[in-house]
């Protein structure tokens, strides 16, 4: 009976052994490296970021990375603090790879197991040369480097034709750059015809729904270089790009969430003034309204909040008229306020920060009220013998004081008067061109557009 007993616990042990073996053989990376005893790092790409997922020290110049589960399609690499970096392209199923590595040009070295990395090494090495060549030419034009530079170009193009279908040609050819109209802009004129071309076809060799993109090196910084570069940096022209470049996702679940997700986190952590406009308008594009189980009740409703403090005062819009009170009771209607700019100060004579940014401010605008400035002041604050204290003690008599005493122009509704002091400048068309800056950036806002 013990014996059988015994038996039965040998098989399972042996059974469960092999399962575990399984389980740990579910993804195996096997790598000569001569000549080097360093730690080395198994890593991958996602969302823009770069991270170790497994980290090993060789044993006489070998390395054996294991995961028990396979890897997703993606960009993977190899690396050493000391300098050696091997990139990968591994698709489903290629999980059991042999690297033998040449430590002094990775791209020459051997693999077995996996297709798309062969492919991406003869494309790395087929790369460099171009640029090599390109740089060359740049220094010395010379027609047989130019005849050379195009061969290599067609045999990058080749290979990418040669492999459809494949990890490999997805990624090279979104990495491809587009061709501008003219190559090298000698004018104005041709300058601003490649922008155009650029806004329009930026994305032309890059499959916008191809979730495996985003496990790429390149994806996120090309949307990033879009985004700074090739758009005016106009923040209603950056809220159209932004919601262009999501609904092109819109064929993909997965590729619409990371580009919503991207964009919107990427303008709410944003401190360009006016970057607001982005991620409000991809609220209203696509959250306000819509079932997206991703997005999370607290999320949705800090959201929310963000965009009710400024969907009505944001750059561009045209600014919501008050009518206020001075503080000797006589009417004022801002939208009849004539001037180059028009400056709304919302302060509280009885907030700290009010107090020290309110002087600067107010030597600001002498310096400026001869040369088409007006500035409103606004205490939000209805205590009306401190606000006249207040006045009196800075010596603000030459701008326009404000009060709201019966609440009646609403401007909490219009403006974001959450944080004081809130300012706003208007043009001369009415519209907000600055918002939530301080005495200092005001000077340099003036500075710069009042000659």
């Amino acid at each position: 009976m013990r014996s059988k007993i015994l038996c039965i616990l040998l098989s399972l042990l042996f059974i469960f052994n092999m399962e575990a073996q399984n389980i740990k053989s579910a993804f195996k990376l096997e790598a000569d490296i001569p000549q080097t005893a360093d730690k080395l790092y198994f890593g991958q790409y996602g969302s823009g970021q770069s991270y170790a997922i497994d980290s090993v020290v060789p044993t006489n110049g070998k390395v054996i990375f294991t995961r028990e589960k396979q890897l997703d399609t993606g960009e993977y690499f190899i690396y050493s603090k000391t300098g050696l970096f091997i990139r990968l392209l591994l698709d489903k199923g290629q999980d059991n790879i042999r690297i033998s590595v040449n430590p002094t040009d990775p791209v020459q070295s051997k693999i077995s197991g996996s297709e798309d990395t062969r492919l991406f090494w003869q494309y790395q090495t087929l790369s460099r040369k171009v640029e090599d060549l390109k740089k060359n030419i740049g220094k010395k034009p010379d027609n047989e480097d130019a005849d050379e530079l195009k061969r290599l170009q067609d045999d990058i193009s080749d290979l990418i034709a040669k492999n459809p279908g494949t990890w490999f040609a997805a990624y090279a050819k979104g990495n491809t750059p587009i061709t501008l109209p003219f190559p090298t802009a000698k004018n104005v004129d041709e300058f601003y015809s490649n922008k155009h071309y650029g806004r329009v076809h930026f994305f032309d060799n890059v499959d916008l729904t191809d979730f495996r993109l985003w496990r790429s090196s390149y994806l996120v910084p090309m949307i990033n270089v879009y985004m700074d570069i090739w758009i005016e940096q106009i923040p209603d022209s950056l809220a159209t790009a932004a919601s262009e470049m999501v609904a092109k996702t819109k064929g993909s679940d997965l590729c619409f969430k990371e580009m919503l997700s991207y964009l919107t986190n990427r303008s709410l952590k944003s401190r360009n003034m006016g970057n607001e406009n982005i991620w409000a308008k991809l609220y209203e594009d696509y959250i306000r309204g819509n079932d997206i189980s991703w997005i999370t009740t607290e999320q949705r409703e800090n959201l929310s909040r963000k965009y009710e403090a400024i969907k009505m005062n944001r750059i561009g819009m045209a600014a919501q008229v008050l009518l206020l009170q001075t503080i000797d009771g006589e009417p004022v209607n801002t939208g009849e306020i004539s001037a180059d700019f028009l400056i709304l100060y919302f302060y509280n004579h009885d907030c700290h920060h009010c107090q020290e940014e309110v002087p600067m401010t107010h030597d600001l605008y002498k310096a400026y009220k001869d040369k088409g400035v007006k500035m409103v002041a606004i205490d939000i604050n209805n205590n009306k013998e401190q606000m006249l204290s207040f006045i009196e003690k800075h010596n603000l008599r030459d701008w326009l004081n404000c009060a709201d005493p019966d609440y009646k122009s609403k401007f909490w509704l219009y403006y974001n008067t959450s944080s004081v002091p809130a300012i706003y400048i208007i043009d001369k068309d009415k519209k907000i061109v600055a918002k939530d800056i301080d005495s200092e950036t005001i000077k340099k806002f003036l500075e710069l557009y009042i000659k």
